[in-house]
């Protein structure tokens, strides 16, 4: 059953790309297979495989880790608006947006700019071939590269 979900999940997902699709004729099916194949084989290591298992669990303690210390600057700048005594004086509507969410959000785009954007293009840029063929990438100007950017304190 949860095949079949996931599935019909990617059927829609795919139909609602061709539906809203500007020019129909130039979608390419070995990009959509490609792309397609690629998040398969993906998740398959990543369920099935012990080190792929590992990754993950290392990426999620990094951003629990990134969450963990979110709060306790936040605890740190706005002090008991974000404990829970907050929770205690509005019966349990102590949640604050502005203290909560927004200094995570701030961060992670601090981290983003700073460390994983760079590296994500150039990781881009070594598979790019996989999914894009050459005319195509030559008809729309290239991929974007790192050297198209400057990133400060990232030289």
């Amino acid at each position: 059953m949860e095949l079949l979900r996931s599935l019909a999940g990617m059927s829609i997902l795919l139909l609602i790309g061709f539906v809203f699709s500007v020019n129909k004729r130039k979608i390419s099916l070995r990009t959509v297979g490609a792309a397609l194949l690629l998040q398969v084989l993906l998740g398959a290591i990543m369920l099935y495989v012990p080190a792929g298992k590992w990754l993950i669990n290392a990426i999620a303690s990094g951003v629990n880790r990134v969450i963990f210390v979110q709060r306790c600057g936040s605890a740190f700048i706005f002090g008991g608006l974000v404990g829970p005594k907050m929770n205690e004086l509005f019966d349990g509507a102590g949640f604050v947006f502005a203290f909560h969410v927004l200094p995570r959000h701030h961060l992670y785009h601090l981290i983003d700019f700073y460390f994983i954007l760079p590296w994500g293009n150039e990781v881009g840029d070594q598979y790019s071939w996989l999914c894009l063929p050459a005319a195509y990438e030559y008809q729309q100007g290239g991929v974007l590269r790192r050297s198209d950017y400057h990133f400060p304190g990232a030289e």
